[in-house]
C-alpha cells in the first residue's frame, strides 16, 4: 500500500511542477513583445498566408522563438507539449508535408529547400551523414509518386568529396525521370584567408538509381575576413523552362557620411545560364552591372532589387535587348537592410515579398509585396508592436524565416 501512496504523491508533485512552469511561462511572456501586421496601402488579402518566424533576444544568453501571422504573435513556449519536443518552430511547408506524407517524410531533414513538389511527385535531395560509415557523406535521393504512393530512394557517393569542406544544397528540380541538385561546394584556397565556392549541377536517374552526370558551372572566391565586403553567388531557377541562372557578385561596404551608418553596394561580375535538359551553358553579358541583387528571372527578363538610402527599387531587365525595361520605386526599408537577406528571396506566384529581417530600435519592419508580372506595388505595410515595450532593456528582434502558408 505504501508504494502506491508514494506513486500518487510523486504523480501529484509532477503535475504541480509542470503546472507551475506553464503558469510561470505565461507570466514571464507578458513582458515579451507582441506584433501585428499594419496595412498602409493595398489589399490585406495579399498577406493572409504570410508567416514570420523569429527570435526575441532579451539578453546575451536568452531568447524566445516566436511566430507572427495575421492572427498576431505566438511564442514557442506556449505551444502544446508535444510540439515543443521539436525544440523549434518548423517551417510551415515542412509541417504540411509531414501531415500529408508521414511515411515519406520520416527521417528526412526538416528544411523546405531540400524538397521539390509537383502535382504528381514529391522529391527530396540532400547530403546525408552516417556516423557509422567511413564514407559518411553521400547524396540521398527520394521520390514519392503521389498517385501510387510508391517511393524510390537511394544513396550514392559524392564525387571527390574529400576535396570539399562542405556542400551547400541550393536548388533541387525534377524533369521526367531525372533529379537535379545544384550545390555550392566549399573548398580551401591557396592560402588560409581564401575559400573557393564551386557551383555544381548533379543529375540523377531515378529508375537507374544512380548519379549519371556532374558538371561544374561556376566558381567564386571568398575572403575569410574582409572588412570591405564579400563575394558570393546567387542561384535562381526558372521552373517553367528548366533553366538555372548563376550570378557571381561583389558586395562592398560603404560608410554613409550623413548618419555614420554603413550601406552596401552590389555589382554583378558574371552571369551564366544553364539548361538542365540539354546541359548547355550560355555566358551572358549585360551593360548594366549595378542593378542590385537578382531575385527572379523568367525567360529573357531579369528582376533585380536595389536599396539606396533606405529606398527600395526593383528593376526589370531584358536580356535580349540588353536594357532596362522598367524601374520601380517600392517604398522604404530598415537602415539595417542587407543584400544578404535576399539569399533566398521569397518569390511565389509572380509576387516578391520583401520583409527586412534585422529589426531596428523601434522594433518595426516594413512589409512590401510587388507583383513582378504587372510590375506594381500591391501591398505596403508594417510589422509593428501592438503596444510599446519598455520592461526589458537591451533586447533585440531577428526574423529568421519568412514564408507563405500553403495549406
Amino acid at each position: 500500500m505504501k508504494k502506491y501512496v508514494n506513486l500518487v504523491v510523486f504523480t501529484i508533485f509532477i503535475v504541480i511542477t509542470i503546472s507551475y512552469l506553464y503558469i510561470d511561462a505565461k507570466n514571464v511572456s507578458r513582458y515579451f513583445p507582441n506584433f501585428h501586421f499594419k496595412t498602409i496601402a493595398g489589399d490585406e488579402e495579399t498577406i493572409k498566408d504570410l508567416v514570420i518566424t523569429g527570435d526575441f533576444h532579451y539578453d546575451y544568453f536568452g531568447f524566445e522563438p516566436f511566430r507572427i501571422d495575421t492572427e498576431g504573435t505566438a511564442y514557442f513556449r506556449h505551444e502544446p507539449f508535444f510540439k515543443k519536443l521539436n525544440g523549434y518552430y518548423k517551417q510551415k511547408d515542412i509541417e504540411r508535408l509531414q501531415r500529408e506524407y508521414k511515411s515519406f517524410m520520416r527521417g528526412k531533414d526538416e528544411f523546405s529547400g531540400l524538397f521539390y513538389e509537383t502535382e504528381h511527385l514529391l522529391v527530396y535531395g540532400s547530403v546525408s551523414y552516417d556516423v557509422w560509415s567511413l564514407n559518411s557523406e553521400q547524396f540521398e535521393i527520394a521520390v514519392l509518386d503521389k498517385e501510387t504512393n510508391e517511393t524510390i530512394s537511394f544513396q550514392t557517393p559524392i564525387p571527390n568529396i574529400d576535396d570539399y569542406l562542405y556542400l551547400d544544397t541550393r536548388k533541387i528540380f525534377v524533369i521526367d525521370d531525372e533529379v537535379f541538385i545544384v550545390t555550392v561546394n566549399e573548398r580551401a584556397g591557396n592560402n588560409e584567408d581564401v575559400y573557393l565556392g564551386e557551383v555544381y549541377v548533379y543529375t540523377f536517374d531515378i529508375n537507374e538509381r544512380q548519379l549519371t552526370y556532374t558538371e561544374k558551372i561556376g566558381e567564386i572566391e571568398h575572403q575569410n575576413a574582409d572588412n570591405d565586403g564579400y563575394s558570393d553567388v546567387q542561384i535562381l531557377l526558372d521552373d517553367q523552362h528548366a533553366n538555372v541562372m548563376l550570378f557571381e557578385y561583389d558586395v562592398t561596404y560603404m560608410e554613409e557620411s550623413t548618419n555614420d551608418m554603413f550601406a552596401e553596394s552590389i555589382e554583378i561580375d558574371h552571369i551564366m545560364k544553364y539548361d538542365l535538359k540539354t546541359h548547355e551553358k550560355e555566358e551572358i553579358t549585360i551593360k548594366e552591372t549595378k542593378l542590385g541583387m537578382p531575385i527572379a528571372f523568367v525567360e529573357d527578363e531579369l528582376f533585380f532589387v536595389e536599396v539606396d538610402r533606405q529606398k527600395l527599387f526593383v528593376t526589370n531587365y531584358h536580356l535580349q535587348k540588353d536594357s532596362i525595361i522598367d524601374r520601380l520605386e517600392a517604398g522604404t526599408v530598415s537602415m539595417y537592410f542587407s543584400y544578404g537577406e535576399l539569399y533566398e528571396p521569397l518569390v511565389e506566384g509572380g509576387k516578391f515579398y520583401c520583409i527586412p529581417t534585422f529589426i531596428d530600435e523601434s522594433m518595426e519592419s516594413t512589409v512590401t509585396v510587388i507583383d513582378l508580372l504587372n510590375f506594381d506595388v500591391i501591398y505596403e505595410g508594417k510589422v509593428e508592436l501592438v503596444q510599446p515595450l519598455d520592461t526589458i532593456q537591451d533586447s533585440s528582434i531577428y526574423f529568421n524565416h519568412i514564408e507563405l502558408r500553403n495549406e
